[in-house]
């Protein structure tokens, strides 16, 4: 039976949207409570419905699988990646600051891009948002969309950091 995120069974094995926003709730808690920053990674699987269109669903779910997989290696024990829906997945990076979220970023968009999947080669873009803790989890949400909003327009296979005022030349996550 299909989860609630599509795909055949695919969030029952790794979290979902909702796993994401209880795990959020918590480490922007713990970083309130700890002062250790907290950055949130946005990817969307480049150009992924040319799989489902180009070789069925089923690929599709494979290929999904295949790059949760590899995301989640490239991660520490205590990262928390989710599927967010679509061909979309986040990544909370606690006790992370910018530069160090954009060094994860990168390497794992490097990977992506250099590993041969089933189904062929794929790239994925990705948005990069540190936690304004004034600002709250929506603002951190909302500046790593505009991160991969941007990635996707600038040419896709890229991080870029992502702000909600376009004058912050540090990238935080402020309303």
């Amino acid at each position: 039976m299909a989860g609630a995120a599509g795909g055949h069974g695919f969030s029952h094995r790794h979290p979902n949207r909702r796993a994401l926003d209880k795990r959020l709730d918590m480490e922007i808690a713990r970083a309130g409570r700890t002062g250790d920053p907290l950055c949130l990674l946005l990817l969307d699987i480049d150009h992924f419905k040319a799989v489902n269109d180009e070789f069925g669903h089923q690929a599709g779910d494979t290929t999904l699988q295949e790059v949760a997989r590899i995301l989640q290696a490239g991660l520490r024990p205590y990262d928390f990646l989710a599927r967010y829906g679509g061909e979309e997945f986040a990544v909370l990076l606690p006790a992370t600051n910018l530069a160090d979220a954009l060094v994860v970023a990168e390497r794992l968009r490097a990977t992506i891009a250099g590993t041969g999947f089933t189904y062929g080669r794929l790239t994925i873009s990705l948005g990069v948002s540190r936690l304004d803790p004034a600002s709250g989890a929506q603002a951190l949400m909302m500046a790593a969309d505009n991160g991969l909003y941007r990635a996707k327009a600038a040419g896709r296979n890229r991080v870029l950091v992502g702000k909600l005022n376009p004058d912050d030349p540090s990238g935080s996550a402020r309303l």
